[in-house]
């Protein structure tokens, strides 16, 4: 769980994290970047690829958003902020941890 809290001068509406096993934030072997949208994470379709259409997690204060991570890896992820129209409007920093 990584716990979210866009600046309140954003006007973010919802949050979703890009996430993987490397910088460029892939998550299996496929050269694409895995996004993660829940406060839970769902077995049967637990992450989206970037080019898929998914919709954020709301957040416009705060909110906490799940990521499926594999134990005993080096996870790297970021925040992206989204405004209500799903749009992009700031990217948080690259952050790395050591999965459990």
């Amino acid at each position: 769980q990584v716990s979210v809290a866009p600046p309140a001068s954003l006007g973010a509406a919802s949050a979703v994290i890009e996430f993987g096993y490397n910088p460029d934030f892939y998550c299996t072997s496929r050269r694409e970047a895995c996004i993660a949208n829940a406060s839970a994470i769902d077995e049967s379709a637990p992450f989206y690829w970037s080019s898929e259409t998914f919709s954020g997690l709301p957040c416009g204060s705060a909110c906490s958003i799940a990521i499926p991570a594999i134990p005993q890896r080096t996870l790297y992820y970021r925040v992206n902020y989204r405004d209500a129209a799903g749009g992009l409007i700031a990217t948080g920093g690259k952050e790395v941890v050591a999965v459990p």
